[in-house]
């Protein structure tokens, strides 16, 4: 009896582990490959690429890390600063050495997805974002801060919308207190009938199609020249 009891437990915990680490890798490999190794490996590429001032760096996750800068934005120097599966405290900490040395005029920061798609509190996110725009201000005293607002997901990512929306409020609210520069580039992409992404702007319901990055391009392209012709 004692030993049956004891068999089922073990059981019921390996099943438990099944599930904790297939959800895990569900969300880790989304990318195709191991978030963190991916993290380290661009930030020491980043650190490298750090040569003398850049007039706008533009910061953020995978969105960032495959947009076509080349394609969209001339007349001005830039650094992409964009790392695949990165998360609000990753950019924190990672500041120092991918974007402190290049002194820019603008940082273009555009973050948050992930954290929600690991389904972190909004609470928590909220806070996380607060410490990242301080710190940003703190050492970078003379740039102008350009927050794009978190996108909108497609059908298949549908549950995460509405913490998207009440991430984004709270950004917008942030973005005041801390006198930085709010583009709402969600709603560029929404479709108004279904309130997700139009399937036009998107690769898969999350990252950017061409036409995608057009309309985000389009939309921070006046508050970049607009900082710049201020400097």
């Amino acid at each position: 009896m004692t030993k049956n009891i004891s068999l089922r437990l073990i059981l019921l915990l390996c099943l438990v582990v099944s599930v904790l680490l297939c959800t895990s890798c569900s969300a880790d490999n989304y990318y195709g490959f191991t978030p963190f190794e991916h993290y380290e490996n661009m930030v020491n590429q980043y650190a490298n690429e750090n040569v003398g001032a850049t007039d706008v760096v533009f910061l953020g996750d995978s969105i960032t890390e495959w947009y076509p800068l080349s394609s969209f934005y001339q007349g001005f120097t830039y650094a992409n600063r964009g790392i695949a599966g990165d998360q609000i405290r990753g950019v924190s900490d990672r500041l120092v050495q991918t974007v402190y040395p290049l002194s820019p005029k603008v940082v273009v920061l555009s973050i948050g997805v992930n954290d929600i798609l690991r389904d972190n509190s909004v609470l928590g996110c909220q806070r996380q974002y607060d410490d990242l725009l301080e710190n940003l201000k703190e050492n970078l005293p003379d740039t102008t801060i350009i927050i794009g607002s978190i996108l909108p997901v497609g059908e298949n990512l549908a549950r995460y919308q509405d913490r998207i929306v009440e991430l984004n409020s709270s950004i917008k609210n942030l973005a005041k207190k801390h006198g930085c520069l709010f583009v709402d580039t969600h709603s560029r992409l929404l479709d108004q009938n279904t309130e997700m992404i139009l399937p036009a702007y998107t690769t898969d319901g999350l990252h950017l199609s061409e036409s995608g990055y057009q309309v985000v391009s389009q939309a921070f392209m006046p508050f970049i020249e607009g900082a710049l012709r201020g400097r």
